[in-house]
């Protein structure tokens, strides 16, 4: 579990540049220097940081090239090999949790498709020994309701829903289907924000939990605070395209 000391209130979210060989991920490059510009304590990226493991060279040169100092905290996504994800970055399992501030950030490994009995009690107790946090917030690559093509995973919500429901979790952010969405269910905002870069792709299916939606490169600001969590989503043309409170 990492600890952080909030110097402000809020923190960057973003997903799925999906980095390529060698090459320049130019609209990655673009989106990073929008980043840069945000105050912010860190920034945390929701999985697919790669489409392959020789394009870890060019995330880390995007990193340097936008001039990113701040702590820079990881999902697993689907793309990014487990092994080589937790010796990179030097984790001891591909789950973990975050305490800052009002807030705890619980980043879960969902790319089986259920979670396997070691990470549901690991999560269990994590949010038995953290119940006394106002926000809770999760995090996953893929998410529990989209929009997209299979984008309601059955098995995932029944596993994972009751927990939400019990420990009172009010924001579920994913990735994973390269667009954006706001979705609510049963007392829980879960977010798709999948715009990092890898091409993007429209929305299937208007599903019922769905309240809006866009085709677009961009980043979450989201600012913590006692009484709200506010949540500001940027486009790569620097256009507010959707702005809430929990």
């Amino acid at each position: 579990m990492f600890s952080i000391k909030p110097e402000g209130n809020q923190f960057i979210v973003y997903s799925d540049n999906r980095n390529i060989g060698l090459k320049k991920n130019k609209i990655h490059r673009k989106l990073l220097k929008l980043i840069q510009k945000e105050e912010k304590d860190f920034i945390l990226h929701v999985g697919d940081i790669v489409l392959w493991s020789l394009a870890w060279k060019s995330f880390f040169r995007d990193l340097k090239y936008a001039d990113i100092k701040v702590p820079f905290f990881y999902t697993r996504g689907n793309h990014d090999n487990k092994l080589f994800f937790r010796k990179l970055f030097k984790l001891k399992s591909s789950y973990y949790s975050i305490n800052y501030g009002f807030a705890h950030l619980i980043i879960l490994d969902d790319n089986s498709g259920i979670l396997d009995k070691k990470q549901y009690e690991w999560l269990l107790d994590d949010l038995k020994n953290h119940n006394d946090y106002k926000w809770k917030i999760v995090f996953a690559h893929k998410p529990l309701y989209s929009g997209a093509n299979h984008g309601v995973r059955k098995h995932l919500i029944e596993q994972l829903k009751p927990l939400l429901t019990e420990f009172n979790v009010k924001l579920f952010i994913s990735s994973h289907y390269h667009n954006y969405e706001q979705l609510h269910e049963r007392g829980t905002t879960y977010i798709v924000s999948a715009g990092g870069g890898a091409p993007l792709t429209e929305l299937k299916n208007n599903i019922p939990q769905l309240i809006k939606h866009e085709t677009n490169y961009h980043f979450l600001v989201i600012s913590i605070g006692l009484d709200n969590i506010n949540i500001v989503v940027n486009d790569i043309d620097e256009k507010e395209i959707d702005s809430f409170k929990i």
